[in-house]
C-alpha cells in the first residue's frame, strides 16, 4: 500500500508526499494540501501501486504542449557518450547511474519541461535512501548533463543548480599510516604465496592495479628497477583488460631496494612473461578476491595487535608517509607514486610534515641572518 507523510521543509510550509513502490523502485508525489494528497493516494491504491491513467508526474492531470526536445534519458546518453575525455569504463558507468538512479517519469520528460521542482523532489528522496557521496556524484552528473544541454541551445538554464547545497557533506575516508613494526606484524598475518605480493605495495606505494598488471620483463633484478607503464583495467560491461596506466605520470620507473629484489626474484628469474604476481592457481589476482578471502582475513589476525584496519590501498598511503619521514621531498614522492599534479601531493600528505614550515624559516634565518 501507498504511504502518506507530512513534511516541513526549512522555509517552514507543510507539504503533504504521497509514496509506493512501482516496478522496484520508489515513486513519490508532493501536494501542499493534505486532501489532495489522500485523494492522489487512494488513486495510486486504486490503479495497483502504478501512476493513476492520465496523471502527468508532478504536474497531475493537465494537458502539457508537445516539445520538439529529447527527453533527459535520450539526451543523457547522448551527451555522455560524446565525451572524449572519458573512457569506456566511464562512460557505462555513468549510464548506469541515471538508469539507476533518475525515476521513469524525469528519463521520459522533455528537457524543456522539467522543473527545478521535480529535480528537488528527485534530490530530497534520493537522499532519503542514498549516501551523501552517492547524492552529490548522481546530482552532479545529471547537472554536468544540463550543462551540456544550455551549451547545445536545448534549455535556457540548469535548473539542478544549487539543489544539493544544503546536503551533508560526504564523508571521506581518512588514509590509514603503518609504522614499520606494524607493518611486519600485518605482513606476518599474510599467507606466505601472498606476502611479496603485499611487500610491494608497502616498499613501492603503487596501485593495485598497476601491481596486478606487472609483467616480468618490466622487472630489471640486475639494475633493482620496475617499469610500471600498464594496469589492469575494466571495460563498461565488466570485463577486464591489460591498459595503459591512470595518467602520463603513472608511467614510470621505480628503483627497488635490495630487500624486495630478493624477494621478487623466485617470482621473476627463469620466466619470460605472464604477471609477477598470480594467484595460487596461477591466474591474475583479482581486487574483490583478494580483499575478502586475503586482506582482511589477514587484517583481523593482526588488528589485536596493531589496533587499526587498513585497507590494501593503505599500503600506499604507509609508502608515502615512510618517505615523508625519511626527509624525501613532495616532489620526488609524486613522481614515485605517478600523481599527475603535486597539489594531489600535497592535499593527501602534506599534513605529514608540520615542520616544514619551521624548517623554511630557519633556513631563512640562516641565509639573511637574524
Amino acid at each position: 500500500m501507498s504511504e502518506l507523510h507530512k513534511r516541513t521543509n526549512p522555509s517552514g510550509s507543510v507539504v503533504y508526499r504521497v509514496r509506493w513502490r512501482q516496478d522496484g523502485a520508489y515513486q513519490s508525489e508532493t501536494f501542499k494540501r493534505r486532501a489532495e494528497a489522500v485523494e492522489f493516494r487512494g488513486q495510486v491504491d486504486a490503479a495497483g501501486q502504478r501512476w493513476p491513467e492520465g496523471w502527468i508526474p508532478h504536474h497531475g492531470y493537465a494537458a502539457v504542449a508537445a516539445s520538439e526536445c529529447p527527453t533527459l534519458g535520450e539526451w543523457a546518453e547522448r551527451a555522455i557518450l560524446s565525451r572524449p575525455k572519458a573512457n569506456d569504463r566511464t562512460r557505462g558507468a555513468y549510464l548506469r547511474q541515471i538508469t539507476t538512479h533518475l525515476p521513469a517519469e524525469l528519463r521520459a520528460a522533455p528537457l524543456d519541461t522539467i522543473t527545478r521542482e521535480q529535480l528537488g523532489a528527485w534530490v530530497i528522496d534520493l537522499a532519503e535512501r542514498r549516501k551523501p557521496k552517492t547524492v552529490r556524484n548522481v546530482h552532479g552528473l545529471v547537472s554536468s548533463v544540463l550543462n551540456d544541454a544550455v551549451d547545445a541551445g536545448l534549455i535556457g538554464r540548469n535548473v539542478s543548480k544549487g539543489l544539493i547545497a544544503s546536503l551533508p557533506s560526504a564523508q571521506h575516508e581518512e588514509p590509514v599510516f603503518l609504522t614499520p613494526d606494524e607493518f611486519a606484524v600485518l605482513l606476518a598475518a599474510v599467507p606466505p604465496h601472498y606476502r611479496t605480493f603485499v611487500l610491494f605495495f608497502a616498499r613501492t606505494g603503487t596501485r593495485f592495479g598497476e601491481a596486478t598488471a606487472l609483467g616480468v620483463e618490466s622487472v630489471d633484478l640486475g639494475r633493482g628497477t620496475v617499469r610500471i607503464d600498464r594496469a589492469i583495467k575494466r571495460t563498461a560491461e565488466g570485463k577486464f583488460y591489460v591498459g595503459s596506466t591512470k595518467s602520463r605520470r603513472s608511467r614510470r620507473s621505480l628503483t627497488i631496494d635490495p630487500t624486495l629484489v630478493e624477494a621478487l626474484r623466485p617470482l621473476v628469474e627463469g620466466r619470460h612473461e605472464g604477471f609477477v604476481f598470480r594467484t595460487e592457481r596461477g591466474d591474475r589476482i583479482s581486487h574483490s578476491n583478494f580483499t575478502n578471502r586475503v586482506w582482511y582475513r589477514a587484517v583481523d589476525a593482526a588488528e589485536p595487535k596493531i589496533h587499526k584496519r587498513p585497507r590494501v590501498h593503505d599500503l600506499r598511503h604507509t609508502h608515502a608517509s615512510w618517505l615523508i619521514e625519511a626527509g624525501v621531498s613532495l616532489p620526488a614522492i609524486q613522481a614515485r607514486l605517478g600523481h599527475e599534479s603535486i597539489t594531489t601531493t600535497i592535499g593527501v600528505y602534506g599534513h605529514l610534515m608540520p615542520d616544514a614550515d619551521r624548517e623554511a624559516a630557519e633556513a631563512m634565518s640562516r641565509l639573511l641572518g637574524d
